[in-house]
């Protein structure tokens, strides 16, 4: 039969469901909308601590509860999130559920080591195993530590704080500060043993697993910002190297194109000084023998912006030479507060990208890229968009490639996504599957 006390073990599971919970949400990414996403949590949570309750009916503690009933919640969690569950170097939801219970155990037994140590004639088996009052005040002090925890952490908790292959390491971890508390309340036989040495070797060993643990979050976390910080000192230098690549490919260019002008001024002189002394045939032979390449720049409307100009002169000649058809349509630049560092690195890495798709079509197919620049509300928007032969798989928010350097590819994507989050923009990709056109559109914060 159930009674009073049951009600507090209930809700003491259930706090412990949801606090797990409040953790998750600010690490990983709901699988379902807002209102879903909560009926499923509650509905798992409902589940789950029903489950813990009729364990609890046969034996209010049990090892072997704590070590199927983890794995059990975080098959659970991983249905509410959208991180991996299980890969050789990628068990987020695993990990991050292994070391909420590891630490939640930890305070467990350092509460009732407290207990037995500090309170003659109350031990800690009877915590553990007898509902009475001070099984309450136990529970009721380990649930607000763990809230009082969360309070504290959260502000230092946000999706991405830890690379997802550091989340292997925080499991290992997790997983043998399990073991070693386990084996501690072993040795001491659940502090009913007399022996103070060993009560204080329990407290000692808790307490310890607890810093352990929390150094293994820090650790992990100071070790992501120092990638991240590797990172964009990598994309920065990238950035300066492709901006002087622009630079030093529009002037080599427009060195080619202003000789091809000369050329063709002397040829259009000697032409008119034989039509004036009438030797039309002599004429037409050197109009065979003369070699006329076509200007490298046609006419193109000026944006208002030097680098836009030269970025898209310099794409609509390479796409000429590769039989592509350019279009570019926009608003005047001038007043368009955007490093141009940054709208260079944007448009170079997304007209490459489409050039190089076009590149891959069928020699005879229609290959053609549209460019378009819009500016409303304050919002700058960019697509680009290119004909392709095959839809394109996007996995991860990354486009597959069949390249045979998978790291090299998508680094531009990555360089366009670091200035999309520069100023607060989004960045979307689409497929049309009538025109066979694949696009990516930005929006960018112009204030």
């Amino acid at each position: 039969m159930l009674n009073s006390y049951y009600f507090f073990e209930i809700l003491a599971t259930y706090v412990e469901f949801m606090l797990l919970y409040a953790f998750c949400d600010r690490l990983f990414e709901p699988r379902f909308t807002k209102n879903k996403q909560r009926l499923v949590k509650q509905f798992l949570t409902a589940i789950l601590t029903t489950l813990v309750t009729l364990a609890n009916i046969v034996a209010l503690f049990s090892y072997i509860t704590a070590f199927v009933g983890v794995p059990m919640v975080a098959l659970a969690s991983s249905i509410l999130y959208k991180e991996k569950f299980i890969s050789i170097k990628n068990i987020c939801i695993f990990s991050v559920t292994y070391i909420y219970y590891a630490t939640v155990l930890c305070i467990d037994f350092l509460s009732v080591s407290f207990i037995s140590t500090f309170f003659p004639g109350i031990t800690g088996y009877n915590v553990l195993n007898v509902q009475n009052i001070y099984r309450i005040v136990h529970l009721v002090f380990v649930k607000s530590i763990g809230i009082l925890v969360y309070f504290l952490m959260r502000r230092h908790l946000h999706k991405n704080v830890i690379k997802p292959e550091y989340f292997f390491y925080l499991f290992l971890i997790s997983f043998l500060i399990k073991l070693s508390s386990f084996f501690v309340n072993q040795l001491s036989s659940l502090w009913l043993i007399e022996d103070s040495g060993i009560k204080y070797v329990a407290v000692f060993v808790h307490t310890l697993n607890i810093i352990i643990t929390f150094l293994a979050f820090v650790i992990t976390k100071k070790l992501t910002e120092l990638n991240e910080a590797r990172e964009y000192l990598h994309i920065s230098e990238v950035l300066n190297e492709k901006q002087g690549d622009e630079y030093l490919r529009y002037s080599q260019l427009d060195t080619e194109n202003a000789k091809i002008r000369h050329e063709l001024k002397n040829h259009f002189l000697v032409v008119s000084q034989l039509i004036q002394e009438d030797k039309v045939d002599a004429c037409k032979k050197y109009l065979e023998k003369c070699s006329f390449e076509e200007p490298l720049f046609h006419e193109f409307a000026q944006t208002g912006s030097d680098i836009v100009d030269m970025v898209l002169k310099s794409r609509i000649y390479l796409a000429k030479k590769s039989h592509i058809l350019l279009n570019y349509t926009g608003v005047n630049l001038t007043n368009i507060h955007i490093e141009e560092k940054d709208i260079c690195s944007i448009l170079s890495n997304l007209l490459d990208n489409a050039i190089e798709a076009c590149n891959r079509q069928a020699p005879e197919a229609k290959k053609t890229i549209d460019v378009t620049i819009s500016e409303q509300w304050g919002l700058l928007r960019i697509e680009v968009s290119n004909t392709v032969d095959t839809p394109p798989v996007i996995k991860n928010g990354r486009i597959a490639t069949s390249k045979a350097d998978k790291n090299l590819h998508g680094f531009g994507l990555q360089v366009i996504k670091d200035c999309v989050k520069k100023y607060h923009g989004d960045m979307n990709f689409s497929y049309d599957e009538i025109a066979h056109t694949f696009s990516v559109a930005l929006t960018l914060c112009l204030a």
